[in-house]
């Protein structure tokens, strides 16, 4: 099994794949939490968990048993809000500079570096998967 997280402003991404030749199939236990916070600022982190419920290939799933074929992977997405645990929103945390374009006014953030550590799991008997830290470098639209 081998797990990746990426995001877009708003959006969590997460994907599952499949790496051994054999069917892996139980009874969904889905649990993925992306622990992100601002480098260098590690009072900033937030959690955004992802659950069966954000699985974009619904055909996966059925009557609560996860099924992934060989080389497989599952799809994963869920809105988050890109705010630390108190509720601080990252770019109230990082300078922003007023610009426009055709749809008027917004402010726009340089690029920021973030850190990433995921936990995944998505069947029960499978201990959860780490990954990471990991950087990432984000740019924060505000409209």
């Amino acid at each position: 099994m081998n797990g990746q997280v990426s995001g877009t402003a708003g959006t969590i991404e997460a994907s599952v794949s499949n790496v051994y030749t054999e069917v892996l199939q139980d009874t969904a236990a889905v649990n993925i939490r992306c622990r992100i916070w601002l480098a260098g600022v590690p009072d900033s982190a937030g959690v955004a968990t992802i659950d069966a419920s954000a699985l974009t290939t619904s055909r996966q799933l059925q009557n609560g048993v996860l099924t992934l074929l060989p080389h497989e992977t599952a799809f994963f997405d869920r809105q988050w809000d890109y705010a630390t645990a108190g509720g601080t929103p990252f770019w109230d945390l990082i300078p922003l500079k007023d610009t426009s374009d055709s749809h008027g006014p917004y402010k726009l953030s340089a690029p920021v570096d973030v850190m990433m550590t995921d936990t995944l799991r998505i069947f029960k008997p499978i201990p959860d998967y780490v990954i990471g830290p990991i950087s990432a470098t984000l740019q924060f639209e505000v409209r």
